[in-house]
This record gives C-alpha cells, structure tokens and sequence, in this order.
C-alpha cells in the first residue's frame, strides 16, 4: 500500500483539517470493522470515535511504516477484541442475537429468512479462532486485498491465505452443523 509522506507529516502535526478529512474517508470503513466484532451499532459507534481519538493523541508516534487506514485499522480492531474481552457478561452469540433488527408480523418471508440466515452466519463467525476471524472480516467484510489484510495483521500475504482457508473451512462446518440440526 502506498504511504504518502505529506498525509503522514500532516497527520503527524495533527493537523485539524486534515483530521476532520481522515475522519470523514474512513470512518465508515472503521465503524464496519467494529460493527463486525460487537454486531452492536451503538457500540461501534462508540468505539469508532475511540478509535480516532486515540489515533489523533498518538499522531505524533505515527512512523508511517504501514497506511494510516492500516494503522486505524490495527486500532479498531485492538480496540473492538479488548472491548469483547472486557464485556464477558454477556456471550458472544447473546450479542449476536441481542441485537440483529427484529421483525414485525407483517415482514415478508424474505426478510425473516435473511435475518435468520444473518444470526447463524455471525454466531459462526463468532465461533472462529480470533486469528481467522479477524482475517474473514477484513477480507470478505471489509473487502481488503489479501495484501492490505497482511498489513493489517503484521503478517505474511501466504499467512492471510492460510487463514482464509482455514476460516472458510471452520465457517462451513458450524453452518453445516445447524443445518443438519434444523
């Protein structure tokens, strides 16, 4: 990924216009990596403006070895597993069903079915080794290359690949196994 000296010194000097820019082009991208970890919009949301707070106290340690969407990216992500970690009073497939938009008598059977096929799609996801979900998210979510995902992730594109495989191979077997039930 390309890293622009002038964006870096600019955000290195915390500069507010060029902040208030960082924020409007990559909060949205930064609030779905939250939103896929909580599956919680308000707290992602939260988490989402923690996220650039932090980034804009430490601008000045910004090296620009990485993006700065690849740095907000590493950010997010500690910042939504240390969230999940801290919030164990409820388990992850309670958020998940706690919060996926309920649906009033008169929704079509369409949208019931895809609300369902959603629930069991995030308590897999959910259910993944931290590694490969974090992988599957930024890849298939966030609609990272498997480059940007190796950035991300302080690994190796073939590490990504790996990942990935295994994700996809782990995610069948959990739907396969309600499918199988149901």
């Amino acid at each position: 990924m390309r890293v622009d000296k002038k964006e870096i010194e600019l955000f290195n000097q915390r500069d507010p216009r060029f902040f208030r820019e960082l924020v409007d082009r990559y909060q949205v991208s930064i609030l779905n990596v939250c939103l896929a970890y909580t599956h919680n919009r308000d707290e992602a949301s939260d988490l989402t403006q923690e996220v650039f707070i932090q980034a804009f106290r430490s601008a000045s340690e910004f090296r620009g070895d990485s993006s700065i969407k690849t740095w907000l990216t590493r950010i997010a992500i500690h910042k939504s597993l240390n969230f999940l970690r801290k919030s164990k009073r409820i388990t992850s497939t309670e958020l998940s069903e706690a919060n996926h938009p309920s649906f009033s008598p008169d929704s079509s059977d369409s949208q019931l079915l895809q609300s369902e096929q959603n629930k069991w799609f995030y308590r897999a996801l959910d259910a993944l080794p931290e590694k490969q979900r974090e992988a599957f998210i930024l890849h298939k979510l966030e609609e990272n290359s498997y480059q940007e995902v190796a950035e991300i992730m302080g690994t190796s594109v073939s590490a990504v690949e790996s990942l990935m495989h295994r994700a996809k191979v782990n995610l069948r077997a959990l739907l396969e196994k309600v499918l199988d039930r149901g």
